[in-house]
């Protein structure tokens, strides 16, 4: 009993030492998962999971994204957010520009030679290329800095294309490093089996991801133009039909709360015209991008963006904005946001308002489109319509302007006493031909359809304006009264929002990415000539001289502040030019004619608005300041070479316009010879202007205007233009009312 006894204490119970065996197990394998879960986690959350995915289009349009029968792609679609951005049409001049433009994150240009055709390029070869193309050019713009920030911070870069070598430097041009250099290029059909591979690969191996589906690049080469502007083509929509299973396959490998998935077409259609350029679409989801309609601070309007965004839109979402701040510094795009609100109250007309509400394509008859999309596509029609509208009706402008100057200034020349007989009439077609530019702030918005209704509505306008400002009204009150309300709606718009110059129909910006907001050139000297001119009339008649001085100085520092300032008309040179030449018509009117004094004191006016404007836009910051602070940094950092960079720019892009617009060469000439009158008038002109001094002053500032535009501004041409243009006008006006004084 004692033997049995100790032997049963000498043993372990077998339920205690199964217990001890299942703990000390259970420890074991915490701490080997410890040792070696932990490292791989931490190992993951280094290695940045995520991940940013590009699907490339080809010259295709919202109106065919939106009709195609192609479910998965529809079902993207509706889980994303939508807008439109600024292209150019596919095979037009340059048509690498808007690839080369989204891998920089800044306004790009092409090579010289054409790359997307013959044989297959070397990577090295072409990022060369780019970079000498875009040195000549002056754009200040680094090739491949997307790929070239990815790389540099770790990231891997991958592209995924089709076999096909006369479109692989499109889509490389957006993902490549400087060097033309990409981790993984996998070049095989998706639907295949090696692409399936590839597809894989890419996908789990890269974190900026390009997927370049180029057979819509030769389908829109192969199909032609098509007969209407905006409708949707039948080859497209069978190419976006077999391209479906390819959006099948990204929509089931995405992961929504990871992945950024930005699908984009940097061209347009090539439709039967130059003229006529197209929205490009773009859309995105992800995490922070629900259903809605996309913006930036690059437009600051709902449902478009810039094309310049993307860059800064996928480091952002990568991280990189905090590692990369003094890199981003070559970029002018800002990141992209979305917006629940309707761009309702960017467009006056009724017609699409009714559009937007109702507007369903015929290929989605039978199912409901939905809200954001619908919105995207009344604004791409509508961007259609406004540069039709543009090309048609931009003109008269000009030649309206012109046209009554040389008519008048011949009768004047040929038949004085004729032209005295009927100096009212002759005055009133020249203040009908003036109220042209206001008549055609309104037609954009109002705009009835068809071919005839915009010259209907344009005449009624104009008729309208000229008849309420002339009716009762001494001849110098009634042209200071149109040309100070011309001004006056402008600048007024602009402060509240931009509503009528968004379709105002003077702009080209928003269609080739120039401009999205603010008031542009064409406007601003519009704004110059009619504040400076319409003012200095309106001085003339008043017979309070103190109380008129301090009311003239007060409305010309709003005007300029408005064109200038960076939150409202956002323009540096417009600013610089509206300083130069109010200055001088406030001078002239108080003072008599300026002299050389009185010139360096305007010069120094302009320099302080210029001055002011960059500081405020610096304040805020690289994230959101405007194109003026860019610039700003940029000469900031380059010194004189940069100063002298963005001067040539200016000058070129000067030149291009002159050469594109034949019909500005005409125009040019009669303003030329309008200046020459205005500062050496012969002896009968010169008794006019001096019974009329303070006109005379606002018509010395108004050319003065013209001529700091040509020098300050990328189009300073059609600046010029457009403001001696009111001034020819005017100047005819107040040599009909010859040496007859006013009060």
């Amino acid at each position: 009993m004692a033997a049995g006894a100790a032997s049963q204490v000498g043993r372990c119970e077998p339920g205690r030492w199964a217990r001890f065996c299942h703990t000390w197990y259970a420890l074991a394998a915490a701490a080997l998962v410890m040792a070696f879960v932990a490292p791989t986690c931490g190992a993951s959350q280094a290695a940045r999971p995520r991940k940013v995915i590009i699907v490339v289009l080809h010259g295709v349009s919202w109106e065919e994204l939106a009709a195609a029968d192609a479910p998965a792609l529809q079902s993207l679609l509706r889980r994303a957010a939508v807008g439109v951005m600024n292209s150019r049409p596919l095979g037009a001049r340059d048509e690498m520009a808007p690839y080369v433009t989204i891998g920089a994150g800044r306004g790009a240009v092409g090579p010289a030679v054409d790359w997307t055709r013959g044989s297959r390029a070397r990577p090295a070869s072409y990022a060369q290329a780019l970079r000498d193309a875009n040195r000549r050019a002056g754009t200040q713009a680094a090739p491949g800095l997307l790929g070239t920030l990815a790389r540099r911070h770790g990231l891997r870069t991958g592209l995924l294309s089709i076999p096909e070598a006369e479109t692989r430097p499109l889509a490389l041009a957006m993902v490549m490093d400087s060097a033309g250099a990409v981790d993984l290029v996998n070049h095989a059909w998706p639907g295949s089996y090696r692409g399936a591979q590839a597809f894989a690969q890419s996908w789990h191996e890269a974190d900026l991801v390009v997927i370049d589906l180029a057979a819509l690049y030769g389908a829109s080469r192969a199909r032609g133009n098509p007969p209407l502007p905006g409708a949707p083509d039948g080859r497209a929509l069978a190419v976006l039909s077999g391209l479906d299973p390819v959006f099948d396959r990204v929509s089931r490998t995405l992961d929504p709360a990871r992945d950024l998935l930005i699908v984009v077409s940097p061209t347009c259609p090539p439709y039967r015209s130059a003229k006529h350029i197209a929205y490009a679409p773009i859309a995105i989801s992800g995490p922070g991008f629900k259903p809605g309609l996309l913006t930036s601070a690059s437009t600051r309007r709902p449902g478009m963006v810039a094309n310049v965004d993307i860059a800064p839109t996928a480091l952002q979402y990568l991280g990189l904005q905090a590692h990369s701040a003094a890199e981003l510094t070559p970029m002018s795009g800002r990141p992209i946001r979305v917006v629940a609100g309707t761009p309702a109250g960017r467009d006056l007309s009724w017609r699409s308002r009714f559009m937007r509400a109702v507007y369903t394509p015929r290929a989605h008859a039978g199912r409901q489109v939905d809200r954001p999309l619908n919105q995207i596509l009344a604004i791409s029609r509508r961007g259609l319509r406004l540069i039709d509208l543009q090309w048609r009706l931009g003109p008269v402008y000009a030649v309206s302007q012109f046209a009554a100057f040389m008519f008048v200034g011949g009768v004047l020349v040929w038949a004085p006493a004729w032209a005295q007989r009927r100096r009212r009439r002759l005055q009133g077609l020249l203040l009908l031909a003036m109220s042209v530019p206001l008549a055609l702030l309104f037609v954009g918005p109002l705009d009835w359809g068809g071919f005839a209704g915009p010259y209907v509505m344009l005449g009624a306008l104009a008729l309208a304006f000229a008849w309420l400002a002339w009716a009762g009204s001494p001849p110098l009150t009634a042209l200071g009264a149109l040309l100070t309300t011309t001004s006056g709606i402008i600048v007024l718009d602009a402060l509240t929002g931009g509503h009528l110059l968004d379709s105002y129909l003077v702009n080209f910006g928003a269609m080739s990415g120039s401009r999205f907001y603010g008031i542009g050139n064409e406007a601003m000297g519009v704004v110059v000539a009619c504040g400076a001119i319409g003012s200095a009339a309106l001085v003339q008649q008043s017979r309070a001289r103190r109380g008129a001085l301090w009311a003239l100085g007060l409305w010309l520092i709003v005007l300029a502040a408005a064109v200038g300032a960076p939150f409202w008309g956002a323009n540096w040179g417009g600013g610089v030019t509206a300083a130069f030449a109010f200055t001088l018509v406030y001078i002239g009117v108080k003072v008599g004619r300026p002299r050389l004094r009185q010139w360096a004191v305007a010069a120094a006016a302009a320099g302080l608005a210029g001055g002011l404007a960059v500081a405020v836009d610096m304040i805020v910051g690289p994230r959101t300041w405007t194109h003026i602070g860019d610039a700003a940094h940029l000469i900031g950092r380059g010194g004189i070479p940069a100063a002298l960079t963005i001067a040539a720019r200016k000058a070129h892009g000067n030149l291009r316009i002159i050469a594109v617009a034949p019909y500005t060469v005409g125009a040019l000439v009669v303003a030329a010879a309008a200046m020459w009158l205005v500062l050496k008038p012969p002896a009968r002109l010169r008794a006019a202007l001096r019974a009329n001094a303070a006109v005379w002053a606002g018509l010395a500032g108004g050319t003065a205007g013209a001529v700091i535009a040509v020098i300050v501004n990328d189009s300073g041409v059609v600046a010029a233009s457009t403001a001696m243009g009111i001034t020819a006008s005017a100047l005819a006006y107040v040599a009909l009312e010859g040496d007859q004084a006013s009060p």
